[in-house]
């Protein structure tokens, strides 16, 4: 016999196959029996080892915050917040984009 490899798991004994981690929890080490969730504000792809913060929120996969007004975060991943560029702006926590200036007006 040889261990599940992480990202899967094998809850009973025997010689039935390792399966794959469901999306939204991980398996961290080999030889899992379950899968764990992941932590709020963190998602995992099918079969993953770990988990990532999802777009908008930033920090560690056990500890994501949201990205802070005027910064945003487009993709999943542990990248930090961005600030929002010229003319740009996201007036609300946890952006995945930042939104064009109205006519009149801008940012800093």
């Amino acid at each position: 016999c040889s261990a599940c490899k992480a990202g899967t798991y094998k809850s009973s004994s025997g010689s039935a196959s390792c399966a794959s981690c469901a999306a939204g929890k991980f398996a961290a080490s080999a030889a899992a029996v379950l899968c764990d969730e992941c932590s709020a504000n963190s998602i995992s792809a099918a079969g993953s080892a770990e988990c990532v913060c999802a777009a908008g929120f930033s920090g560690s996969p056990d500890a994501c915050g949201a990205c802070a007004a005027g910064t945003y975060k487009a993709a999943a991943g542990s990248e930090a917040c961005g600030k929002c560029a010229a003319g740009k702006f996201a007036g609300e926590t946890a952006a995945t984009e930042c939104d064009k200036c109205g006519a009149n007006s801008d940012s800093s």
